[in-house]
């Protein structure tokens, strides 16, 4: 499968292990910044989290402002998520800005953490 932007600028890859069962933040969005680990909400185009463990569910939150979700990631698959708005109900509302994406997984359980931005 390919994603083809030609207005993609920057790609940030990062391998993450995780030290503890503890839910770690991977990947925070600002307003303004694009730097350490934080990208701007509206630059970002693609966005990439890798369960690269070989047995071992990784649990992927979607966090926004007052809540979130969660998605369960199987051993060496990946979630994909093409923006940072969420939509958080059992019924149809509006979209909220996403913060940041956090895990929980085992520890010293690795995985991939990709953004594209503009």
């Amino acid at each position: 499968n390919h994603v083809i932007s030609a207005s993609i600028l920057n790609a940030s890859k990062r391998i993450v292990e995780l030290k503890s069962t503890a839910l770690t933040t991977v990947v925070t969005f600002d307003t303004t910044l694009n730097a350490g680990g934080t990208f701007k909400r509206s630059d970002v185009k693609y966005i990439r989290i890798t369960n690269l463990d070989a047995s071992a569910v990784l649990k992927v939150g979607i966090i926004g402002d007052t809540s979130g979700a969660w998605q369960s990631v199987a051993a060496n698959t990946s979630i994909i998520l093409t923006g940072t708005q969420i939509e958080i109900g059992a019924t149809w509302g509006t979209f909220a800005n996403t913060g940041s994406i956090a895990v929980i997984g085992s520890a010293q359980q690795q995985l991939e953490v990709f953004v594209a931005t503009t």
